[in-house]
């Protein structure tokens, strides 16, 4: 087929084809002709939400920033080995079209802010749609395995280590971003270059992990329907628990590189990984006397039925005690693996994580179905259901 028929395919088919196809593959047949840009363009706004058609703000640097991940990714990675001089080399010339957008003098850190917020919003986006981001070492149905989620089988023999002492990790957009934060700090030193990428990055974690929260949280609330057909549950094969897995393993390979530090990761669990889940370990109690029963949190307009036909064991019920069960030993196999990551880390000390080991100590109890109310469930007792 020429290339010119390949067009007047109906774009269902063409969507269909580019499934299988990277935003490499997709950015650059864009660069065949006028047309292929569009279709090129509307593919990636498909598959990746990035609007390239008609963005709000037409933005050059945003566009660099778009081909620079293209290229990374049609280069950066060359029989199973990330390829550091590629890497090193576009990390250069994007430093280089920032210091070239500050001002000389006044409001220079600012500027600075203003663009590396740009900058690792785009970065951090295209890190969950990295090819060579290690997907999980589990099986759907398993909880507990012989290593964390974010171990690359394929990594290399000797560990490559940065100037500064920051391990690679064999991913092109984490290597990436590890290059581009000591090229910063090298040019940068006088303009509290560390604390700006710092806070940005885990801004933008905060954001994207916000984003997963809030399309999780919609899918399951549209899902447990009040019908009599209850929906088969198995929230780790549905797509928002993918994007939240790809989102550990990338938490994980951060912890590596220390670019992001256990502070940030009890932070990061405690108040934004635990209200990912739509229930809380808790919220399942067992009795002698009382039997099971299922806390209800949370109550709106859209649950409202939850709570009224659940008395009379309706689907509704069952569904939101698959959804504990199974949101419960998802929560546990995360922690683990945020345990682990930590733990394995190179010269690592023993961390000391309060809050942390105690959501790790809830969920385990959870599991063995504790019958002990926590304070916030005797204050919502209106709403605690007999099974």
């Amino acid at each position: 087929m020429s290339m010119n028929k390949l067009i007047e395919l109906p774009f269902e088919l063409i969507l269909k084809i580019s499934q299988h196809l990277t935003f490499s593959d997709l950015w650059y047949l864009g660069t065949c002709s006028h047309n292929y840009r569009t279709l090129s363009y509307q593919l990636i706004h498909q598959q990746y939400a990035i609007d390239l058609i008609q963005p709000r703000v037409i933005n050059p640097l945003n566009n660099l920033i778009h081909a620079a991940v293209a290229y990374l990714g049609h280069y950066g990675y060359k029989n199973n080995k990330v390829q550091l001089h590629i890497i090193q080399s576009v990390a250069n010339q994007l430093v280089l079209e920032i210091d070239d957008r500050l001002p000389t003098s006044n409001d220079r850190e600012a500027s600075l802010d203003f663009l590396l917020d740009k900058t690792l919003s785009v970065l951090l986006d295209h890190c969950l749609h990295d090819p060579t981001l290690p997907s999980s070492t589990h099986s759907p149905d398993q909880i507990h395995g012989s290593s964390p989620i974010h171990i690359r089988t394929d990594r290399h023999e000797e560990e490559v280590v940065s100037s500064t002492g920051i391990s690679f990790v064999g991913v092109v957009m984490v290597d990436f971003l590890v290059i581009f934060y000591e090229i910063l700090m090298y040019l940068f030193s006088s303009d509290r270059a560390f604390e700006i990428y710092r806070r940005l990055l885990i801004n933008h974690l905060h954001r994207i992990l916000d984003t997963i929260k809030h399309n999780y949280h919609t899918y399951h609330i549209t899902l447990s329907s009040y019908s009599q057909n209850t929906p088969e549950l198995n929230i780790q094969q549905t797509k928002h628990c993918q994007e939240f897995k790809k989102f550990i393993n990338l938490l994980c390979l951060l912890i590596e590189t220390n670019l992001v530090t256990n502070e940030d990761i009890e932070a990061i669990a405690v108040h934004r990984i635990n209200s990912f889940f739509m229930t809380r370990p808790s919220d399942v109690t067992f009795t002698t006397l009382g039997g099971f029963k299922i806390l209800i949190r949370n109550p709106n307009s859209s649950l409202v039925v939850v709570n009224t036909v659940t008395k009379h064991k309706s689907p509704a019920f069952y569904y939101q005690w698959k959804l504990w069960l199974q949101e419960t030993l998802f929560r546990l196999r995360i922690l683990l693996d945020l345990f682990r990551c930590i733990i394995s880390k190179p010269g690592a000390s023993p961390p000391e994580f309060n809050q942390l080991s105690q959501l790790l100590q809830e969920t385990v109890s959870a599991i063995s179905l504790s019958n002990e109310l926590t304070q916030d469930d005797e204050e919502e007792a209106l709403h605690v259901i007999n099974i």
